[in-house]
């Protein structure tokens, strides 16, 4: 019973911990549980951006359910994407019902096998902005476009 109390605690201060203080948080965890917490070691990245959705995908050290929750602000109130049915490293979330041309935070939770959602990344510099339903003329837009071939080429390739 000490060991539940105790670990219900700790959940609390997880929940009132800001996303600036996730990582110290997550080895104050480790330390003081048993439940294998993961840290992001890839990512978070964002992909297939619509007017309406956005995908967020990353990489955790260790195999959890990946949750993503979004705002409209820094500080919330945060809607909750529903979690990944299985536990995995490569993680990828699907927002959708989201409004065009529009600014969004994002906070990334991972789910362990034994004890709820850890923050594992969020704050102030996680957001993204929706693209617009069509082409507006008066709207500057910008785009930046890498690749990557994931080869080793000692000379330069040319498309």
């Amino acid at each position: 019973m000490k060991k539940i109390a105790s670990t219900l605690l700790l959940v609390s201060m997880i929940n009132l911990v800001s996303a600036q203080d996730s990582k110290m948080t997550n080895a104050y965890v480790k330390e003081n549980t048993n439940i294998l917490i993961s840290t992001i070691v890839r990512g978070p990245y964002l992909q297939l951006p619509t007017p309406t959705g956005m995908q967020v995908r990353w990489r955790t050290s260790e195999a959890d359910r990946g949750q993503v929750s979004y705002s409209l602000t820094a500080t919330g109130p945060w809607t909750i994407v529903p979690a990944e049915p299985t536990a995995t490293i490569e993680h990828k979330v699907d927002i959708s019902g989201l409004a065009a041309s529009t600014k969004y935070f994002y906070k990334i939770e991972g789910i362990p096998a034994a004890g709820p959602a850890v923050l594992l990344e969020g704050g102030p510099n996680h957001f993204f902005t929706t693209p617009p339903t069509g082409i507006d003329p008066s709207k500057t837009t910008r785009i930046w476009v890498t690749g990557d071939p994931s080869e080793d080429y000692s000379e330069p390739q040319y498309l």
